[in-house]
């Protein structure tokens, strides 16, 4: 057997519970791997507050409710972002603000060993790409404090 990686952030979550199920009632231990071993891919975003975060997830949604229309372009910033959304686009959008792993550190730390727990997976891998390259830097720096000073690591 292998071990199998889950591209969470392309999907947001969808067909990971399945695609895991199927990984670990199909998997054949090997010299290598004795037993499953699974990793989710996510995307994620801290800041130094769960209000930043939320506005610095503006350029993400733009991005993906554009790209649900077809029209794939650059990330664009925040405030850059704003547009109006039609009554359909205004659910989806607000279930992809729901669903997003974004907040402060402890927020997305305790989102992030919640879903780890539900999936029962042994690895995240955390991804975030943002408008402003020092907030993606800032996001890395507070989950890697988060999770270095963290009891469940």
């Amino acid at each position: 057997g292998l071990p199998y990686a889950f591209a969470y952030f392309i999907t947001d979550g969808q067909g990971a519970d399945e695609a895991l199920q199927i990984y670990r009632e199909t998997f054949r231990p090997s010299a290598t791997l004795s037993r499953p071993a699974a990793t989710v891919c996510v995307w994620a975003l801290a800041a130094d507050t769960d209000e930043q975060a939320l506005h610095l997830f503006e350029s993400r949604a733009r991005w993906k409710m554009d790209r649900n229309l077809g029209r794939i372009g650059p990330l664009l910033s925040p405030e850059e972002a704003v547009r109006d959304y039609g009554p359909a686009e205004q659910f989806a959008l607000q279930r992809l603000r729901e669903g997003a792993l974004i907040g402060s550190a402890s927020t997305v730390g305790a989102k992030l060993r919640q879903l780890a727990a539900r999936l029962q997976v042994d690895e995240l891998v955390v991804i975030t790409w943002t408008h402003d390259p020092a907030a993606q830097m800032r996001s890395y720096e507070l989950l890697a404090r988060e999770f270095a000073l963290g009891a469940h690591c």
